[in-house]
């Protein structure tokens, strides 16, 4: 259900700025399927694919928590959805921080994909931006964020569904196995196990590696315009 919000809330954010999206499910690496939500030939500026790619995490998670606020009878719902959201947004907030790198080239264009973006500019600076997004660390990079996602997630959510999933007159919870506990509440108190969030965060993210890497194709010198094809970097 969150999954299935997450893209139609990309879809809304493609229409918006005059695209046509289409809608689907796919396998990466034949092992982890993966709902999308793409707009095959349009070109987006950098601010409308920034705009597109938050506006799931942005519009779902204030909408579950003010559920959760107004709501209370409906609040352990809404913070699944709410983790469900987050953990989705993995790579949208990626694709963000990556994008980000060339909002100083001109003529920036972005193409949406099914397995990914293609960014297009005239300016020779987007050639040596994809240069170099070649040879840094995207595994490394994209992993540390999926991390960080898991364990906000794990923080924001895991007393909550964990009271929700205990019987209601329990006064002592535990997210995590007796052997790994992660969080736990007895009365007024709070404990953070900080290594064994660390660990299950990282652990948790791993299928971010299934996802395709980022990759780069030549293409003919650039044309003027801000819709004729440029120095592409693919994301």
């Amino acid at each position: 259900m969150a999954m299935a919000l997450h893209e139609w809330v990309h879809g809304v954010g493609m229409r918006l700025f005059g695209a046509t999206p289409e809608y689907g499910v796919m396998l990466v690496r034949w092992i982890l399927p993966v709902a999308y939500a793409t707009a095959p030939g349009h070109r987006f500026t950098l601010p409308q694919m920034v705009i597109v790619g938050l506006a799931p995490l942005v519009t779902l998670s204030v909408a579950a928590l003010a559920t959760a606020l107004l709501m209370p009878s409906l609040g352990y719902y809404a913070f699944v959805v709410f983790a469900g959201n987050c953990s989705g947004a993995v790579d949208d907030i990626w694709m963000v921080l990556v994008l980000w790198r060339f909002h100083r080239c001109r003529d920036v264009r972005v193409i949406d994909q099914k397995s990914g973006l293609t960014v297009e500019s005239t300016d020779p600076e987007a050639s040596r931006i994809a240069e170099t997004l070649d040879r840094s660390g995207w595994r490394f990079a994209r992993l540390a964020v999926a991390s960080f996602v898991v364990l906000m997630t794990i923080m924001w959510c895991g007393l909550p569904i964990a009271e929700w999933l205990e019987p209601a007159d329990a006064s002592h919870l535990l997210v995590g196995p007796a052997w790994f506990p992660l969080l736990e509440w007895a009365g007024d108190s709070i404990w953070f196990y900080p290594l064994n969030l660390l660990v299950a965060s990282i652990v948790l993210a791993l299928p971010i590696l299934l996802l395709p890497a980022p990759r780069r194709r030549s293409c003919t010198a650039p044309q003027p315009g801000p819709d004729a094809p440029g120095v592409p970097a693919l994301i």
